[in-house]
């Protein structure tokens, strides 16, 4: 354990545990409650960040057709066809433009860039802001 963890459990132990609860869930990937997020995602945030930006290329992989793209002068919507369960058509008003197009996959973790980028935002977000807001009574702005 770093010094500082250590000297953390006399000056705030609740924090103190807080944060090796939060530490082992990342290690075991447990999902965020109510969310479709994991904690996991923020290792392999560090590991693409701390890791691969030295010794290799970011891979993207493109797959044709894997989303559905509206756009209107009022939208701009995507829509993934892997994830939709039970449809298999949509209505759009005359004005709407509708194509398919690809989907980007990281290579080192198969995820959806878009995707992994918003997960791993928000379940940064969501940690960090259970802690500001248990520990030090301010919400993250």
């Amino acid at each position: 354990m770093n010094l500082i963890l250590f000297e953390l459990q006399y000056a705030n132990s609740g924090l103190h545990k807080h944060l090796i609860d939060i530490s082992e869930n990342i290690a075991k990937n447990v999902q965020i409650p109510n969310t479709l997020l994991h904690y996991g995602d923020i290792l392999q945030l560090k590991e693409m960040v701390n890791t691969k930006k030295h010794d290799c290329l970011i891979g993207i992989q493109s797959i044709p057709n894997q989303e559905v793209i509206i756009e209107s002068a009022r939208v701009k919507m995507i829509i993934p066809k892997k994830k939709q369960i039970g449809w298999n058509r949509f209505s759009v008003s005359p004005e709407s433009y509708v194509s398919n197009v690809s989907e980007f996959h990281l290579e080192f973790n198969n995820k959806e860039v878009g995707e992994f980028r918003l997960f791993t935002i928000k379940s940064t977000q969501i940690g960090l802001d259970e802690i500001y807001r248990i520990f030090f009574n301010l919400p993250l702005k």
